[in-house]
């Protein structure tokens, strides 16, 4: 499950990018207002682009920096989607493009899958996926890697590894944001 893209997952999943929007680590925090509502918040950490060339290289930039982090259009359509979002923002930490974001929703399988049953959260992945951090319980299978919570824990936190960047050519986009302000 590689991590929805990017602010896409960060900002809130589903928007499909000319070239592909990398990032290091994504980690949630989900605050239950109810068994199946509640809010979002969303960072993802060392974001970069996978372009091969400077056109789809500048394709990558407008995505990021114009539609999603700017338009009204990636609010609407992101509302369309169960995920309603109240903020949404891109800062440079330590030379790296970071996005952070949040978003309220009415369904729980709106926040990447996850699930409400018999008392419990959950949320599955890839046995391949690096699940870094967590204050639930990590199930794991030959089929998945599953983290667990008892509905007694209102604040749901996971964080995942995407892409260490040690194979492969990314450009960094932090110098471009930078320029953007």
């Amino acid at each position: 499950m590689k991590y929805y893209l990017i602010l896409i997952s960060i900002i809130i999943g589903g928007t499909i990018l000319p070239g592909c929007l990398q990032f290091k680590t994504v980690s949630y925090e989900v605050t239950m207002f109810t068994e199946n509502s509640g809010e979002v918040k969303i960072q993802i950490n060392d974001i970069r682009s996978d372009a091969e060339t400077d056109e789809v290289f500048e394709e990558d930039k407008i995505a990021l920096f114009e539609t999603i982090l700017e338009s009204q259009q990636f609010i609407d359509d992101m509302n369309l989607e169960g995920k309603f979002i109240s903020s949404r923002d891109l800062f440079v930490e330590s030379g790296n493009l970071n996005g952070k974001g949040v978003y309220r929703f009415d369904e729980i399988g709106k926040v990447e899958g996850m699930v409400y049953a018999d008392g419990f959260y959950y949320i599955t992945f890839e046995p391949a996926d690096s699940i870094v951090s967590t204050n639930g319980q990590i199930f794991i299978t030959d089929q998945y890697k599953r983290i667990v919570w008892d509905k007694s824990i209102k604040t749901l936190t996971f964080e995942m590894l995407s892409n260490t960047f040690e194979e492969g050519s990314y450009r960094e986009l932090a110098p471009f944001y930078q320029r953007q302000k």
